[in-house]
């Protein structure tokens, strides 16, 4: 049996391969997916492409440590066609998720299916020689300055917050005329920000799509801050669905985390945007960061939406560790995990009982499955608070630490914080970065290490050393 598997494997290369743990997680994984094509374990390599403010481009929001680079001297189509990203494909054909889907990995690996990205992409577009879906990240310009966030995605705390200059977007006509080519093969085109109706050349492409594809469907990723009357017309011209971000349930809360919103004003342009999406027949989802600030609003949210008849997603907040709930001591978990888990959530009282039942459902695996994991993790965390486990003494990493500690041996406050930043940081990083990261441990300066985790937070630094090894 085990030789007419290889052999078929060999013919086909989507046939499973029940190798490890892996492929059972994979399975049962498929079991919760609506596509009718669940061959591919994920879609987005074969159908996606993702343009970031920095000119990065990736098959998803997750893979951008292994994108390609946006420049006059590269086309879109050279970039779709990449020996990188055709290795990504071939990873996802054999369940071979180590070069550029750790994260996707980790989460079947932890049971929490829901919160696969690879789930956003699940369709059952043709596959051609184009990507159906396009997402856009092309600009930073944004109206608000959210605690969370950083000056990547938000012009207002480039400049008031991290006192940077502008950035300098890479896409100009060249782009513009490539994209003309791609258009006509779009079923779907994504737009993130900064905030999309504040970004100009956004209005050029929907131009575009008008001319091109005017019923293509376009998703756009919303503050929900912005609503004037060139927007409303750009509305009434196409296809628009809109994913709202409400990171607070009360206007105390929103306007803590999300600096220069108005959650009145939000309030006024929610009801516009229910009545556009009711009227069209489009789709409405609210989006939400769990965060410390907001956690225990988490079931207003849910109440919320269900009494309007829409979705929820919440989104996975690995970064800034210091806003996230992963790196909270486990004793909190254990708090937040136990108050989500009692809270009373309102009963069913009309509209979608379909829609009513998947926010449920949301909210369980935020708390049941995501924050559950969390906590599991903190505990073990701290079991090893004291320890760093090594298994292969010759390792770059034993090098790199055993330096560090040699160099800090009578200072055991700084050896505790920079060995616990190294920690943190190596935990937010895909496996096959791993040795990267105490490659330049072990090639840099201790007193540089030590300097940059007093200043820097896990997230910032694992965003350093991305950095670092793309140049």
């Amino acid at each position: 049996m085990s030789r007419i598997k290889a052999i078929l494997g060999r013919l086909n290369p989507f046939v499973p391969r029940y190798r490890s743990s892996l492929d059972k997680k994979i399975a049962r994984y498929n079991q919760t997916r609506i596509v009718r094509d669940t061959r591919l374990l994920c879609h987005a390599p074969f159908s996606n492409l993702y343009f970031n403010t920095e000119g990065d481009v990736a098959l998803c929001w997750q893979t951008f440590h292994r994108a390609e680079k946006y420049t006059e001297n590269k086309s879109i189509k050279e970039i779709w066609n990449s020996p990188n990203f055709n290795r990504i494909r071939e990873g996802i054909k054999n369940h071979q998720l180590e070069y550029g889907c750790q994260t996707c990995r980790n989460h079947l690996l932890e049971n929490n299916f829901t919160n696969i990205l690879a789930k956003a992409y699940d369709n059952d577009f043709p596959k051609t020689d184009y990507p159906s879906i396009i997402e856009f990240e092309l600009s930073n310009t944004c109206n608000l300055a959210c605690t969370m966030c950083n000056g990547m995605l938000s012009s207002v705390i480039r400049r008031d917050r991290e006192k940077l200059p502008p950035l300098k977007s890479p896409y100009g006509d060249k782009f513009l005329n490539e994209l003309r080519e791609f258009i006509p093969h779009l079923h779907e085109a994504r737009f993130n920000g900064g905030e999309p109706f504040l970004i100009k050349l956004y209005y050029k492409i929907w131009d575009m799509v008008f001319e091109l594809n005017p019923d293509l469907k376009m998703v756009i990723a919303t503050n929900g801050t912005v609503l004037n009357d060139k927007v409303k017309e750009y509305l009434s011209r196409g296809n628009f669905h809109f994913n709202i971000s409400m990171d607070g349930a009360t206007a105390r809360t929103y306007e803590r985390i999300r600096i220069n919103g108005s959650f009145e004003k939000l309030m006024q342009n929610f009801q516009f945007f229910l009545r556009y999406c009711k009227d069209h027949q489009r789709t409405l989802c609210i989006m939400v960061n769990p965060l410390r600030q907001n956690w225990q609003e988490m079931p207003l949210f849910v109440n919320f939406v269900n009494r309007y008849n829409i979705h929820i997603w919440f989104n996975t907040i690995v970064k800034p560790a210091e806003q996230a709930l992963w790196s909270l001591p486990a004793s909190k978990l254990q708090e937040i995990y136990t108050s989500l888990a009692e809270a009373p959530l309102d009963a069913f009282s009309g509209g979608d009982k379909a829609i009513y039942n998947y926010n449920i459902t949301t909210y369980n695996n935020l708390v049941h499955q995501q924050i559950k994991t969390w906590l599991l993790q903190a505990r073990e965390r701290e079991q090893q608070q004291d320890a760093i486990i090594i298994r292969d003494e010759d390792s770059t990493k034993q090098k790199a630490l055993s330096k560090i500690a040699a160099y800090l041996q009578d200072r055991d406050q700084d050896k505790k914080l920079t060995f616990q930043r190294i920690r943190e940081t190596e935990q937010l990083m895909d496996d096959a970065l791993h040795e990267d990261f105490f490659r330049i441990l072990l090639d840099s300066n201790p007193e540089t290490i030590l300097d940059y985790s007093r200043k820097y937070s896990a997230s910032e630094l694992k965003d350093i050393f991305i950095r670092h090894i793309r140049h």
